[in-house]
């Protein structure tokens, strides 16, 4: 059998490593300025909200990596699993936990500015985001003190689905496991769901025979059209924040905005099929490979620094651009900071899952033992 190839060889790779800069840089500069220009608020119902379309982008490329790793590397259930528990466990708990932290510091330094952000049930809030279950069916319970958060739970679900169907076992019966992912779920997530599917189908898809400028040109085509989308057209059924859809309101929108950045990266241009098989080893590409991978945590973790950088300067007499200046820098600093560390420990999670794996693996050759015995 044939080595898997290396879905990231070549120049796709880099180049999706720059959208996930891109997409990460575009939710946090737009969060920046929302949180020091309350006038320069996004109206959910116009069209333009880029901070929400580069969470589309994310899903496709979820999906497309997602896929391409589980068959190039993660093709056994219980490497997918550690794979996608590792990656998602590492980030967003440590994340959750210095969310608490910071609603409890900004309770104490700025009381005012705290109450825009405090809801009922915090605690419940807190667990159910921890479990992955606030956006299931109609909940909407991120802790609005780090709303971004409302997407980790998309991506968990997609994954599980995804996982459960790809390991299914063979028969009618099979098909049960992912029907029950999706009842978990509910609509809310699924409505969504066609936009991360969108990466799946465009990783398994084989490229068109092209030339590499009429990729590069028709690639680029569709991700203007994706750029135009957002611009352009208003948010479709509902917007972003109405109930009961909340952030999958304007799948419409989202939907066509998906499609179009999942066939910008399906024509990108193959890779050389001498490096099919090797690891990224060009000095360039190394290190947007690790500055992508910083992008995860950068998105769970700005939000709720944000908030705390207003509350500790709340005195200070800055003029309001080079308040909001400071506290981008500040803030982006102490994001890259938390991400090295976090990215850094991930062997740790790794282990920690590998060690849950093997005392399940026991547990069942014990019961199997147990059973023949019987």
């Amino acid at each position: 059998m044939s080595t898997p190839p290396n879905f990231l060889a070549g120049p796709r790779g880099p180049i999706l490593d720059l959208m996930r800069l891109a997409a990460a840089g575009t939710v946090f500069w737009s969060h920046v300025v929302d949180r020091f220009d309350s006038a320069a608020i996004h109206r959910p119902d116009l069209p333009g909200n880029w901070a929400h379309a580069a969470v589309v982008v994310f899903f496709v490329l979820s999906g497309y990596v997602v896929a391409g790793s589980q068959r190039a590397r993660h093709s056994q259930a219980g490497d997918y699993v550690r794979a996608r528990l590792t990656r998602l466990c590492s980030i967003v708990l440590p994340a959750i936990a210095l969310t608490v932290l910071v609603d409890v510091l900004v309770a104490w330094l700025d009381p005012v500015l705290h109450a825009e952000y405090a809801r009922p049930q915090a605690s419940m809030r807190y667990l159910l985001t921890a479990g992955f279950l606030n956006e299931s069916w109609w909940l909407s319970a991120a802790p609005q003190i780090n709303v971004p958060l409302w997407s980790l739970s998309f991506e968990f679900f997609y994954y599980a689905i995804y996982g459960l169907w790809a390991f299914k076992p063979a028969g009618r019966a099979g098909w049960l496991w992912p029907v029950l992912g999706c009842l978990v779920a509910g609509p809310k997530i699924l409505i969504l769901m066609p936009i991360w599917l969108a990466g799946v189908v465009v990783c398994r898809m084989e490229r068109p025979a092209l030339g590499v400028q009429a990729s590069w040109l028709l690639s680029g085509s569709a991700a203007l059209v994706a750029l135009a989308l957002i611009a352009l057209v208003p948010p479709f059924p509902g917007y972003i924040g109405g109930a009961p859809w909340f952030f999958a309101a304007q799948f419409g929108t989202d939907w066509l905005v998906g499609i179009a950045i999942a066939l910008a990266v399906w024509l990108i241009p193959a890779a050389d099929p001498s490096a099919a098989t090797k690891p990224v080893t060009r000095p360039g590409a190394k290190v947007l490979r690790k500055a992508g991978d910083l992008t995860f945590s950068l998105y769970v973790v700005h939000y709720p620094l944000l908030i705390l950088y207003r509350a500790l300067t709340a005195g200070w007499a800055l003029k309001p651009a080079a308040n909001m200046a400071l506290g981008a820098v500040v803030v982006l600093t102490a994001c890259v900071t938390i991400g090295l560390w976090l990215e850094a420990r991930r062997p740790f999670w790794l282990m920690m899952f590998d060690r849950i794996a093997g005392v399940a693996g026991a547990l069942r050759c014990w019961h199997g033992r147990k059973d023949a015995k019987a």
